[in-house]
């Protein structure tokens, strides 16, 4: 069972990376032929580690040469049209290819991650198609992931209209940290629903859809939900709008990429 479990993860990963070669494939080649012209498969097999060229001369790409491309010429080619979240992204994704070629296990939080990175890239270089196929294999990983670890169902998460879940004796049931990651999601969901690309998040915002307007004080949850989806973006010190020493403050405020 456990093996059957890991070959879905790889698998889920292994398409996402064979859809994100086919999609950086003319966009990598268009940028560098605006960058160098009639040259630019000369350049770029001398400059990517692991490039070759056919016997037409035409580059042989593979998903690491490909994302090796966006950040070996990053000035020159690439970054007028990406920014550093997506060179960021790039730097991840060339890891998850090198544990996907070294078969190293992934489980369904990694499985979740490769494949929003991947996302987030196909739609930065404009693959609609293709970004909203590895969006759906992501949500059928998160299923999945729910399907083997249930949340605990006494712990539902709290829509920021309704009232504070409450046990049979009317005091408030104990608030969980799950509880703030979704409400977290949810406010992201919302803004890129509206067609934004980022989204600033203060904790006493966050706190207050989850907790409403009742006790106990939970603002240390609500923190360490925007702390840990920031390092799970990349742990970009540009999307900390305002911190504070103790890094738990209702004042605290970050920016998403969406």
């Amino acid at each position: 069972m456990m093996r059957r479990m890991a070959m879905t993860e790889r698998r889920y990963v292994f398409e996402a990376a064979e859809a994100l070669s086919e999609a950086l494939i003319p966009f990598v080649e268009r940028r560098l032929r605006d960058a160098f012209d009639g040259r630019w498969r000369a350049v770029a097999a001398d400059r990517i580690g692991g490039l070759t060229l056919d016997p037409g001369g035409n580059p042989v790409w593979d998903l690491t040469t490909l994302l090796r491309a966006i950040d070996r010429f990053w000035m020159e080619a690439f970054s007028s049209g990406l920014g550093r979240a997506e060179r960021s992204i790039a730097h991840e994704l060339i890891d998850i290819r090198n544990r996907l070629a070294h078969n190293a296990p992934f489980t369904w939080d990694d499985t979740e991650r490769a494949l929003d990175s991947a996302r987030r890239l196909m739609a930065a270089i404009g693959a609609r198609d293709s970004a909203r196929r590895i969006g759906n294999m992501r949500e059928a990983v998160l299923r999945s992931k729910y399907i083997e670890h249930p949340p605990d169902t006494a712990h539902v998460p709290v829509s920021r209209s309704a009232a504070p879940p409450r046990g049979a004796s009317g005091t408030p049931r104990k608030f969980t940290q799950e509880m703030f990651a979704t409400e977290l999601s949810r406010m992201l969901d919302e803004e890129r629903a509206a067609g934004r690309d980022t989204c600033r998040v203060v904790a006493r915002d966050l706190h207050r859809r989850v907790v409403g307007g009742s006790r106990p004080n939970r603002m240390a949850m609500a923190c360490n939900a925007m702390w840990k989806l920031w390092e799970r973006q990349g742990s970009l010190p540009g999307g900390i709008i305002h911190t504070t020493p103790s890094g738990r403050s209702t004042t605290i405020e970050i920016e998403y990429r969406l």
